[in-house]
């Protein structure tokens, strides 16, 4: 993904002038682990915040170019 961000900037697609910043919690298809913190088939999975419940998965977080609407940087994290 970085190369074809890297390409659109170039191209003069993706100026970067005002992003917007998101995060949102991305639930893993896995059933807890007997420790109830980690994933049974995804064990780099955590449990997390899913609106008001607590779920297994991962935290996204976003920039995207305001203008273009095109992802500027993501990242996945384990919570």
């Amino acid at each position: 993904m970085d190369q074809a961000v890297e390409v659109l900037v170039k191209n003069g697609r993706i100026k970067g002038e005002a992003l917007a910043l998101d995060s949102t919690f991305t639930k893993a298809y896995s059933r807890r682990n007997l420790d109830n913190r980690t994933g049974y088939s995804d064990p780099e999975s955590r449990i997390g915040r899913a609106v008001k419940a607590k779920d297994l998965g991962y935290q996204l977080h976003l920039a995207v170019d305001v203008k273009s609407e095109l992802p500027r940087f993501c990242e996945l994290l384990v919570i």
